[in-house]
C-alpha cells in the first residue's frame, strides 16, 4: 500500500493538505529516518532519535459497493492516531501497541470516484517509553470488504475441552454480523485445518435467523 507522509515536530494541518507530502510504502517509521542525537525529546533509553507529529495520506478509487461492508484494518500505529474519510472523523486510538479498524461504508464516494483517507500520528510527548518505539504506521494495513452478513470482526473464539492422546473435541462459536436491520436466514459451514492445511474436521450448524445485529453459533467437531 503506497501512501503520503508529513512530519512536523509541531503544531496541525488539514489532514487533506498535499504541500510538504512524499510518496511511501507501508510499514513506514518516520524516526529511524532521523538523526541520533542525545538531546531528542526521546532521550537515549527511547532510542533517540526525533518523534513528533506525522501526517499520512491515501487516495483511492472502488468499485461499486453497495449490498457490501467496507472497513480499514490497522496492525499498528504509534501512536495517539486519528483518522479520516473524505474529511469525516472515523476514530481515535491513543494506544500504539493494539491493532484497530474502522468501518468506511457509509462515507465512500460512488464507484470509480477517488476517496481521500488521512491518519494523524502524534508521538510528541516524549519521553514516553523505556525503548525504542518507532513513529508511524509500522505494521500491515488493510481494506476489507464483507457481505453486510458476513462472521463479525475477531468472530471467532476457539476451545478444546477435551483432550485426549488418541483425539480431541474442539469447539468453535462463530458471531454473525448481520447489518441489514432484517432477518436474514443463515448456515454456517466449518472446516478445521492441520499445520500443513490440510483438512481434518468440519462441521455444518443447523439453518438459523440471525434476528439482530450479531448472533453467536457454535460447532463441535471430534
Amino acid at each position: 500500500m503506497e501512501i503520503l507522509a508529513r512530519r512536523r515536530r509541531t503544531g496541525q494541518i488539514s489532514p487533506i493538505q498535499r504541500c510538504g507530502l512524499a510518496p511511501l510504502t507501508l510499514p513506514h517509521d518516520w524516526s529511524i529516518e532521523g538523526k541520533f542525537d542525545e538531546k531528542n525529546p526521546a532521550k537515549p533509553e527511547g532510542g533517540g532519535l526525533p518523534t513528533g507529529v506525522g501526517w499520512y495520506r491515501k487516495t483511492f478509487t472502488l468499485p461499486a459497493t453497495r449490498g457490501r461492508s467496507v472497513f480499514i484494518e490497522f496492525d499498528g500505529v504509534y501512536q495517539n492516531s486519528e483518522v479520516w474519510l473524505n474529511g469525516h472523523s472515523l476514530g481515535k486510538r491513543p494506544n500504539g501497541y493494539i491493532s484497530f479498524r474502522y468501518e468506511l461504508t457509509r462515507y465512500l464516494q460512488p464507484a470509480g470516484k477517488p476517496n481521500v483517507l488521512a491518519l494523524r500520528v502524534d508521538n510528541s510527548a516524549q519521553p514516553n517509553s523505556r525503548w525504542y518505539t518507532g513513529s508511524g504506521i509500522y505494521r500491515n494495513v488493510r481494506l476489507v470488504t464483507t457481505h453486510q452478513v458476513a462472521v463479525d470482526h475477531w468472530g471467532t473464539f476457539v476451545t478444546t475441552p477435551k483432550v485426549s492422546a488418541q483425539a480431541a473435541t474442539v469447539s468453535v462459536q462463530t458471531t454473525i454480523r448481520n447489518t441489514t436491520g432484517q432477518r436474514q436466514t443463515v448456515r454456517l459451514f466449518t472446516t478445521i485445518l492441520d499445520a500443513s492445511g490440510r483438512k481434518v474436521a468440519e462441521a455444518t450448524a443447523a439453518t438459523v435467523s440471525v434476528t439482530g445485529a450479531r448472533q453467536t453459533l457454535r460447532s463441535d467437531s471430534a
